[in-house]
């Protein structure tokens, strides 16, 4: 009865999902459904290739997001961002990741960035990563 609610908590709050054609989650798409009326949410899900985890916390103008990717894996980040921001930066750890509209690379493990709508859509490899959004 519960299991529905269990993989709403995964799958669709913290965002952590296998990509259908990629089984045994060789390529894990973490896509969170950051929501007004909560302020954080954690998971973790242990896979045959290791442990896939996603937390995030908002406030006014800042979201927060960590993830950790197993090795031999590759992730896609979603980070939504709340339509009301502008003036956008990302942060992974301390380096910029986007400023100014635009993917600034030379981060270790950040393959590429792009915007889709009102997300920024990261491809990454195996690690653990902190990204931290900034608005206005």
């Amino acid at each position: 009865m519960f299991g529905s609610v269990d993989a709403w908590f995964y799958q669709a709050l913290a965002g952590i999902n296998a990509e259908a054609d990629d089984p045994g989650y060789g390529h894990v798409r973490i896509e969170p459904q950051i929501v007004r009326d909560l302020t954080w949410a954690s998971a973790s899900l242990d896979t045959v290739r290791g442990r896939v985890s996603s937390a995030w916390t908002h406030s006014p103008g800042t979201i927060t997001l960590d993830v950790e990717i197993p090795v031999n894996s590759t992730a896609t980040i979603v980070i939504p961002r709340d339509i009301e921001m502008t003036e956008v930066q990302i942060f992974e750890g301390n380096r910029p990741i986007w400023d100014n509209d635009h993917f600034i690379s030379g981060t270790p493990g950040i393959e590429s960035g792009k915007r889709d709508h009102n997300n920024y859509v990261f491809d990454v490899g195996s690690g653990h990563y902190s990204f931290k959004l900034l608005g206005q």
